[in-house]
């Protein structure tokens, strides 16, 4: 998308700090921040469902 269209920003909904590696996270956000030109908006933040939590074992 970053490619196609280079005019708007790019952003996440809010990932949940619990299920992704944090080295990981960083390295793929500067990946997508570079890719971009800086147009990457990343909503990050510590969930509260507790479903998904049970889900992925936390």
């Amino acid at each position: 998308m970053a490619a196609r269209y280079p005019g708007p920003m790019l952003g996440t909904v809010v990932m949940c700090n619990s299920f992704r590696n944090p080295s990981l996270l960083a390295k793929m956000t500067a990946s997508l921040q570079h890719m971009s030109n800086g147009r990457l908006i990343l909503g990050y933040g510590a969930g509260w469902y507790e479903r998904e939590y049970l889900s992925y074992g936390v």
